[in-house]
Parts: C-alpha cells; sequence; structure tokens
C-alpha cells in the first residue's frame, strides 16, 4: 500500500508537534540548553524534509503540469500530461488528460464532420453547376428559336406590308383605269348623241 503525500506530510507534522510537546513536558530544566538545541535541529530537520517533500512531491510536478497546460495554451492536444507523485495531483493530471482526449475527440469529430460538409458542399455546388449550365443551355435555346420567330415575323410583317402597298397601288390604279373609262364612255355616249 502506498502512503500519499499528504499523508506523509501529516505524519511528519504529528510527529514533530508531540516530539515537542514531549521535549517540553518531561525533559528536566538542567538538560534545557542541550534539549532546546536538540530540539531546534529536530524541528529544523522536519522542516527541510516536509519542504523537500513538498518541493518533489508538489512544486516540481505542478511546474510540469503548467508547462504542459502552457502547450495546450498553443493548441498541441497531442501531449501526455507528466504523472506526479502524489495520488491527489495524479488524480487531477487524469482529470486533465481525460479532457485531453476529450478534446482531442472533438477535434477528430470536427475534422469529419467538417470534411463531410466539403463533400457535401463541393457535390451541391456540382449539382447547382450543372443546373445552371443545363438552365443557361436551355435560355440559350429559347434565344435562338425566339429569334427564328422574331425574323420570320419580320418576312411576314414585309411581305404584308408589301401586299398591302402592292394592293393600295392595285386600288389606285383600279380608280384610274374605272375613272378613265367612265370618262372615255361618256366621251362615246357624248359623241354618239350628238352625232346622232
Amino acid at each position: 500500500m502506498r502512503i500519499s503525500l499528504f499523508s506523509l506530510l501529516s505524519i511528519i507534522v504529528i510527529v514533530t508537534i508531540s516530539i515537542n510537546a514531549f521535549f517540553l513536558a518531561f525533559i528536566p530544566e538542567h538538560y534545557s540548553i542541550f534539549f532546546a538545541t536538540l530540539l531546534i535541529f529536530f524541528n529544523m530537520s522536519a522542516g527541510a524534509l516536509v519542504g523537500f517533500l513538498l518541493q518533489r512531491g508538489i512544486f516540481t510536478p505542478l511546474k510540469r503540469i503548467q508547462k504542459s497546460l502552457d502547450e495546450i495554451k498553443k493548441d498541441n492536444f497531442d501531449l501526455q500530461m507528466p504523472a506526479p507523485f502524489a495520488q491527489e495531483l495524479r488524480d487531477f493530471v487524469g482529470s486533465i488528460q481525460v479532457l485531453l482526449q476529450k478534446i482531442q475527440q472533438s477535434k477528430k469529430e470536427t475534422e469529419e464532420a467538417r470534411a463531410v460538409l466539403e463533400i457535401r458542399v463541393g457535390a451541391r455546388t456540382r449539382e447547382l453547376r450543372e443546373l445552371a449550365d443545363s438552365l443557361e443551355g436551355k435560355i440559350q435555346e429559347r434565344t435562338k428559336e425566339l429569334q427564328g420567330r422574331v425574323k420570320e415575323l419580320e418576312r411576314f410583317q414585309k411581305l404584308v406590308v408589301g401586299r398591302e402597298l402592292w394592293m393600295r397601288d392595285l386600288k389606285r390604279r383600279n380608280r384610274e383605269l374605272q375613272a378613265r373609262l367612265r370618262k372615255e364612255t361618256e366621251e362615246k355616249f357624248e359623241e354618239a348623241k350628238v352625232g346622232s
């Protein structure tokens, strides 16, 4: 069974306090300078041990975790978090590692969705382009057809206008001929009347 860093620190603090209390309560006064020096040395040793354990078990792993988090800030999600000594920090790093895995999975899913979306957009764009080309072809065919009809109508109009002009000319000639015929008939009738 492995003892966690915080349990070890707690034990050291409890032992230090107990030893201090023992020295203060049960040591005779004539040994007080020696035991006070020994107590100061023991307390300094315990403090150094606590500082060493804190440095090794908490501060150094926290610095490594901070470096890893700085890499994450730079969008580098393909890293492994360092495994610290203390169980509590291991749990914390494990949570960050799970979060990183979820981010990587989400990033992968986003890229896959983007790829699928690009394929769909490309297909839809191609369909729309084909539809536009088809409609453009139909428009060009219809335009040619309408231009042909316009030309036919223009020819027909020319024929109708030409025929109408020809009919007017014929009517005018007909009137002229009728007037001339009447005049000649009247002249002959007058001659016949005068001659009779």
